[in-house]
């Protein structure tokens, strides 16, 4: 008899082999919407600490292939709430804000 793995190990989520798939997906799929999709899925089904920061470095190169500003500053603004002492994720949504601010008709890059 084959014993599940637990949703949960000391209050921490366990990553799944989904969320794994959806990391791969993440990375290798073409087309970018459902990539960007993929590395939603995956990071809303748990990864560990590693994967996650992965993850999240590529969707943001995801986005920034989407030209999709908006959820770009999103992104950053999560990051910076996770990590408030991180200059360089402080560093990116400065940037890209400035960047908004001074083209708001979205051709910032």
């Amino acid at each position: 008899m084959a014993l599940l793995a637990p949703a949960s190990v000391a209050g921490r989520k366990v990553e799944t082999r989904e969320a794994r798939d959806k990391a791969r997906d993440c990375e290798t799929l073409d087309d970018p919407m459902a990539a960007v999709a993929a590395c939603r899925s995956a990071l809303d089904l748990g990864l560990e600490p590693a994967r996650t920061r992965s993850v999240r470095q590529l969707l943001a190169r995801r986005l920034v292939g989407l030209a999709a500003w908006g959820e770009l500053a999103q992104h950053y603004a999560e990051d910076v709430k996770a990590a408030p002492e991180d200059a360089g994720t402080r560093n990116r949504l400065g940037a890209l804000l400035l960047a908004l601010h001074l083209d708001p008709r979205g051709k910032v890059f």
